[in-house]
């Protein structure tokens, strides 16, 4: 007879999912920890997730436009694998996520980190190297917390300083377009996903991927995947878009143009 054989009882696999420590190392913020495992929660053991995305965003306790930033990003990571597919059946088309085979790379971050100590030491390096991302170029550095000048140093002339204050200013209502953009953006999906069939399976294909850029001159810029993509957007989608904004009083008036990251 066997020794040593545990039994489990406990039917832990029906309430409990098994996150691998590689992903809580990778994951950015709570939002992509909480994302993911959220999607881990509804694939289970068929290892999809097939759910729309205002659905994901209500079980994430996000936004929609953060759900749809931060499912991005995973991607990105390698942590979850997504596309979206029309389910034969369904009339619109919805994200399919699954659960890519992270077991290798687990197995080697959690024998290189072993101890806890290591551990806090690798997630402060990744918090500060993400701090020093934020600060973006030295033009920044002295919003991220370095010394001024010292008083034998020159200091920013007034033509400079009169620059560096138009581009904080600038940063401020890009930020503030932005978080405008995200709540219309919102209220759009919402709109589009419940409307026709052709609205839902355009949105799906075409607009859910969107994300904002800038806000110039009355100009509302979104980002496209690539200069096709920008082209397409913007003679099927833009006029649509600048319509929606003039019933949306924060963007009343204003134009849409598509551009690209590169």
């Amino acid at each position: 007879m066997a020794e040593n054989i545990i039994e489990d009882e406990s039917n832990d696999d029906k309430y409990f999912v098994l996150t691998p420590r590689v992903v809580w190392a990778l994951c950015g913020d709570p939002y992509e920890y909480t994302f993911w495992c959220i999607v881990k929660d509804i694939a289970g053991k068929k290892r999809q997730c097939i759910i729309s995305t205002p659905d994901l965003a209500t079980l994430t306790m996000m936004s929609t436009g953060k759900a749809q930033q931060v499912r991005a990003s995973l991607i990105e990571k390698g942590l979850l694998k997504g596309r979206i597919v029309k389910d034969p059946g369904y009339p619109q088309a919805v994200w399919h996520l699954s659960i890519p085979d992270l077991w290798k790379v687990n197995v080697e971050w959690s024998e290189r980190f072993l101890a806890i100590r290591d551990r806090i030491e690798y997630k402060s390096k990744q918090a500060s190297d993400r701090k020093e991302l934020s600060c973006g170029e030295s033009s920044k550095e002295l919003s991220c917390g370095e010394k001024g000048p010292s008083p034998h140093e020159k200091g920013p002339s007034p033509h400079e300083r009169k620059n560096s204050i138009k581009e904080e200013n600038k940063e401020k209502e890009n930020t503030q377009a932005d978080k405008i953009w995200l709540k219309f953006f919102s209220q759009l999906e919402q709109e589009m996903l419940h409307g026709s069939p052709a609205d839902r399976m355009f949105f799906e294909r075409w607009l859910s991927r969107l994300r904002f850029a800038a806000r110039s001159n009355g100009t509302l810029l979104l980002y496209a995947e690539n200069a096709e993509d920008a082209a397409y957007l913007q003679e099927r989608a833009g006029k649509l878009l600048e319509n929606r904004c003039n019933g949306y009083p924060e963007l009343a008036g204003v134009k849409i143009q598509f551009v690209t990251a590169e």
